[in-house]
C-alpha cells in the first residue's frame, strides 16, 4: 500500500497546513538561485521528484528567489506543459510572490489533471494556505467534481482556509463531516486528521485520532500531537485563564469593579471578556454589519450549523389556525415535491397529530421539527388529520427520511417566446439545473429571457462565476475583489471562462432589496457590459469578503470573522453598502413591487373555512378547469364555478375582486399539489414581472402584445402611460 496521506503531509507540507518543509523560514534563508535556473530543462529537473523529497521544494525556493524580476519567465513557464513536480514548485513560488492568477491557475491543473494522489493533496494545501480567497472559486469547483474521497479531504480543509462565503464554508464542512463517517478506513482517517487540523473535533474525531495514536506511524504520531495540542488548548481556555488582562487599563478596571462590587456579577471572568470583545466588533458594524467576534461555542455551534447533516420529511411547517376549533394545530404549509412527505402522500395543509405515535398537542414547533428530524433513510411514522366534507380523515404515513434537495432554478416559456427563469440562490447545482431550464427554453423558441434574481441572497461565487459566463461573450471581468491591506486582500479578478455562450436575445433582470452577494454581481456584471436591462428596485448592497481569523489568544477556538475587501464590478463600482453610501446595484428601469392580496388576508379566509368550503363543494367535478384558472383567470370571477354562492356565503368578507385573487391563490396551491411542482411565477399578479415581460416584448419584432390574452391588459397599460408620457412632454 502506497504511504498514507496524514505522512506525506507531515513530511512534505509541514504539519498543520501545507508549508512545504524549509519554506516558512524567515526571510533571506533561500540558498541564492543561478540566474539561469528558468532556462533549464523542467522535465529533468524535477522527473522523479514526489511532494515528499525536500530537493522539490528546495527548487521550488530557488524558483521564488527570481523575485518580481523573474515573474515574466515564472508565468511562461507555468503556462507551458510541466511535470506536476514542476507545477507544485512554480505555483508555489508564484503565490509566495503574489502572483495569484497563474498560481492558482497551474496549481489546480495538478488536481485537474493525472498527477499522482500525493501530488493532487499538495497542490490542494498550497492552494488553501497560500491562495486563500483568491483559490476559492477553483477549490469549490475541484471539490465538486472531485472523485478522489482522500483528495477531496485534502480539497475541503483548503476550501475551509479560502472560503469567504458561508456556503463555500458549508460545503467544506459537510464534506469533512461526511468523509469522518465515511466507510472507508482511510478516509476516515484522514477526514478525522483535517478537522482537527482545523481545530473541529466534534464525533466521531476524538475516536478515531485516539485509534490512529496507536499506530507507530507519522500518522499515528501526528493524532497524538493533535490530540496533546486540543488537552493543552482546553487547559489553556478554561475560563480562569481565559479572563486574564484585557490589556487596556480601563477595560481591566471596568472588569475588576464589575467582579468586585456588582450585586450579581457573572460566574466567571470570561463572560466579561466575551462581552468587550463583542463590543470592539460591534463599533464596526455602524459601516459594516458583517465583521463579528465568535467566541469558542459560538464558532462551535456556527461550524455545526452550516455542516450539519440531517434526514428531514421535505415539507414545510408551523402551527395553523383550525376554524373548527380555533385551536392551533401543527400543520404542512406545502410539501416540498421532490421531498420523501409529497412521495409518501402528505399534502398542503395536512394537520399532523402524532409523530412516532407521540402526540405532538402541548409541544412547540422546535420540539416536532426535532422529532420529525433524523438520520437519513430512517422511518419515521406519522398521523396525519386531512380536511374532508363530512367527517375529516385521520391516517397513517411512513415516511422515509431524506437529505432534501431544494430546487434553484424554476422556469417556464410564456406566450410569444418570452422565457422566465427564476434563481432563489447560488448553489452546487445552479449552473447545471440553470442550463438545462435554459436549452429546454431555447429549443421551444424562447426569444427574448426575463430572468429574476428578486429574493436571490447570494452563495457560492463559483456558481455565480458560471451563470455570468452563461450570457458574456470572451474574456470578460466579472468582479474583482481588493482590500486596504494587500498582504491580506491582494486584488483579486473573477473572469469569464467560457467562449461558448447563449444566443444574443434581450435580456431582462429583474432585482429588488434582497438580491444580495453573488446575485448582486452577477446582475451588476451584466449590467456594466450591457448584456442585461435591469428591471425593479435597489439591491441589498452586501459586496465585501470576509476572512475568518482564529485568535491565537483563546488558543484559536475563537474567531474573528473580519471584512478584509471589497467587491468591485467593472466599472469600478462598489456594491458594498457603507455608511452614507447605500451601495447594491440600481436597476435601469425602477418598478416599485405593488402588491395586490396579502398572506394576512389569504389566512383569513383560510382559517375561516372559506377556501374549503369552495373546494370541497367544485374541485371534484371542475379539476381541470380550475387548475387552467389557476394559471390564468383574466381577472373575470365569472368563470368560476359557483362563485357568486360561494362568495355570499363568505365567513370573512371582503369585496368581490379581492376574493377571487384569493380564491386564485388558494386553487395555485390545490394545483401544485396536483400536479407535483412548484409554480415559477404568477405573471396575473406580479407588476414587476409584467413590466419585465412589456420590455422584453418591445424588444422582439413583430411581437403585438395585445394580441396575447395575458398580455393585454398590461399591455394595454403600457401603451396608455407612454402616450400620457408623449403628451407631457
Amino acid at each position: 500500500m502506497k504511504k498514507h496521506i496524514g505522512a506525506t503531509l507531515a513530511l512534505a507540507l509541514a504539519v498543520l497546513f501545507c508549508l512545504p518543509p524549509g519554506l516558512g523560514a524567515e526571510k533571506g534563508t533561500e540558498p541564492a538561485p543561478p540566474a539561469d535556473i528558468l532556462t533549464l530543462d523542467f522535465k529533468e529537473l524535477f522527473t522523479g521528484l514526489e511532494p515528499g523529497d525536500p530537493a522539490l521544494w528546495e527548487l521550488a525556493a530557488r524558483l521564488k528567489a527570481q523575485g518580481e524580476a523573474g515573474l515574466p519567465a515564472l508565468r511562461e513557464a507555468a503556462g507551458r506543459e510541466q511535470p506536476p513536480a514542476a507545477k507544485l514548485a512554480l505555483g508555489w513560488a508564484l503565490l509566495s510572490l503574489k502572483e495569484f492568477a497563474p498560481g492558482v491557475k497551474v496549481l489546480a491543473s495538478v488536481v485537474d489533471g493525472d498527477a499522482g494522489r500525493e501530488a493532487k493533496v499538495a497542490a490542494a494545501h498550497i492552494l488553501g494556505e497560500q491562495g486563500r480567497d483568491t483559490a476559492e472559486i477553483e477549490l469549490t469547483r475541484l471539490l465538486l467534481g472531485g472523485k478522489d474521497e482522500l483528495v477531496n479531504v485534502a480539497l475541503a480543509g483548503a476550501l475551509s482556509c479560502a472560503a469567504t462565503t458561508e456556503a463555500a464554508a458549508a460545503k467544506a464542512a459537510a464534506t469533512l463531516v461526511r468523509l469522518a463517517n465515511a466507510p472507508d478506513a482511510e478516509v476516515r482517517a484522514e477526514a478525522a486528521i483535517a478537522l482537527a487540523e482545523l481545530d473541529d473535533f466534534r464525533d466521531p474525531v476524538p475516536a478515531e485520532l485516539r485509534t490512529l495514536s496507536a499506530e507507530p506511524t507519522e500518522r499515528g504520531r501526528l493524532a497524538a500531537k493533535l490530540l496533546q495540542m486540543k488537552r493543552l488548548s482546553d487547559l489553556m481556555i478554561r475560563e480562569k485563564e481565559y479572563a486574564g488582562s484585557l490589556g487596556n487599563p480601563l477595560l481591566n478596571e471596568i472588569k475588576d469593579k464589575i467582579m468586585a462590587y456588582h450585586i450579581d456579577p457573572p460566574a466567571q471572568e470570561g463572560e466579561l471578556v466575551d462581552a468587550a470583545a463583542y463590543g470592539m466588533t460591534a463599533a464596526l458594524h455602524r459601516t459594516d454589519p458583517f465583521s463579528s467576534y465568535m467566541s469558542a461555542n459560538n464558532w462551535d455551534q456556527f461550524r455545526q450549523q452550516i455542516s450539519g447533516s440531517y434526514g428531514g420529511i421535505g415539507a414545510h411547517v408551523a402551527f395553523m389556525k383550525d376554524d373548527r376549533t380555533g385551536e392551533k394545530v401543527f400543520t404542512v404549509t406545502k410539501p416540498i415535491y421532490s421531498g420523501p412527505a409529497y412521495k409518501a402522500g402528505v399534502r398542503a395543509y395536512d394537520q399532523i397529530l402524532e409523530v412516532d405515535g407521540q402526540v405532538v398537542k402541548g409541544k412547540d414547533a422546535d420540539e416536532i421539527r426535532d422529532m420529525l428530524r433524523g438520520l437519513p433513510e430512517s422511518v419515521v411514522a406519522c398521523k396525519i388529520r386531512r380536511r374532508a366534507p363530512d367527517k375529516d380523515e385521520e391516517f397513517l404515513v411512513q415516511i422515509i427520511r431524506g437529505e432534501v434537495e431544494l430546487p434553484t432554478v424554476y422556469h417556464e416559456l410564456l406566450p410569444g417566446g418570452i422565457g422566465y427563469l427564476l434563481l432563489t440562490g447560488f448553489g452546487e447545482t445552479s449552473s447545471a439545473e440553470m442550463e438545462k431550464a435554459l436549452v429546454e427554453m431555447e429549443q421551444g423558441g424562447m426569444t427574448a429571457l426575463v430572468f429574476d434574481l428578486r429574493g436571490d441572497p447570494g452563495g457560492l461565487m463559483i456558481a455565480a462565476r458560471d451563470v455570468a459566463d452563461k450570457f458574456l461573450k470572451d474574456d470578460k471581468l466579472i468582479v474583482y475583489s481588493e482590500g486596504r491591506n494587500k498582504e491580506v486582500a491582494p486584488r483579486n479578478e473573477m473572469r469569464t471562462t467560457d467562449p461558448a455562450t447563449r444566443p444574443d436575445y434581450p435580456i431582462m433582470l429583474l432585482v429588488n432589496g434582497n438580491s444580495a452577494s453573488a446575485s448582486e454581481i452577477v446582475a451588476g456584471a451584466l449590467q456594466d457590459h450591457r448584456r442585461a436591462v435591469l428591471i425593479g428596485e435597489r439591491t441589498f448592497g452586501k459586496g465585501s469578503v470576509q476572512q475568518i481569523m482564529p485568535l491565537e489568544a483563546s488558543g484559536r477556538r475563537a474567531v474573528l470573522k473580519l471584512t478584509v475587501a471589497k467587491y468591485f464590478l467593472p466599472s469600478g463600482r462598489s456594491i458594498h453598502r457603507s455608511g452614507e453610501n447605500r451601495g447594491g446595484v440600481v436597476p435601469d428601469i425602477e418598478a416599485p413591487f405593488e402588491p395586490s392580496w396579502s398572506n394576512e388576508s389569504f389566512e383569513k379566509l383560510r382559517a375561516a373555512g372559506d377556501f374549503h368550503r369552495y373546494s370541497f363543494a367544485q374541485w371534484p367535478r371542475n379539476k381541470d378547469k380550475l387548475m387552467e384558472l389557476a394559471r390564468f383567470d383574466a381577472e373575470d370571477a365569472s368563470l368560476y364555478p359557483g362563485f357568486d354562492e360561494w362568495y355570499d356565503g363568505l365567513r370573512v368578507k371582503t369585496d368581490r375582486d379581492s376574493a377571487r385573487r384569493l380564491l386564485r391563490q388558494w386553487l395555485r396551491v390545490l394545483t401544485a399539489d396536483e400536479r407535483g411542482r412548484d409554480w415559477a411565477a404568477d405573471l396575473e399578479e406580479d407588476n414587476q414581472l409584467q413590466r419585465a415581460v412589456s420590455e422584453a416584448g418591445k424588444r422582439i419584432p413583430g411581437l403585438d402584445m395585445k394580441s396575447i390574452p395575458e398580455y393585454r391588459r398590461f399591455a394595454a397599460q403600457d401603451k396608455a402611460a407612454e402616450g400620457a408620457e408623449a403628451l407631457g412632454k
